[in-house]
């Protein structure tokens, strides 16, 4: 996974995440990069984590990476708060 943000203050103005290893592409989750827009990472970190796999639709045998991509970037966010 890569993120990369820029700040105004504390303020998320852009971002791009990245997630490699759950499609056969290194795959942009939009909608998360939409979601931390506006406000700081603690603030957005929620709707950011949920928007992520909002759209998801995984295979009968992976359905395990939904949660995992969930949890990874839930961690990275921590992180960088």
């Amino acid at each position: 996974m890569a993120i990369q943000l820029a700040f105004k203050g504390n303020a998320v103005t852009d971002s791009r995440v990245v997630f490699g290893g759950i499609a056969p592409y290194p795959l942009r989750a939009l909608q998360a990069e939409a979601a931390l827009k506006g406000d700081g990472i603690k603030e957005r970190m929620a709707s950011a984590c949920k928007a992520a796999v909002e759209r998801v639709k995984p295979l009968s045998q992976n359905e395990y990476k939904v949660a995992a991509t969930k949890g990874i970037l839930e961690k990275a966010l921590s992180l960088l708060a």
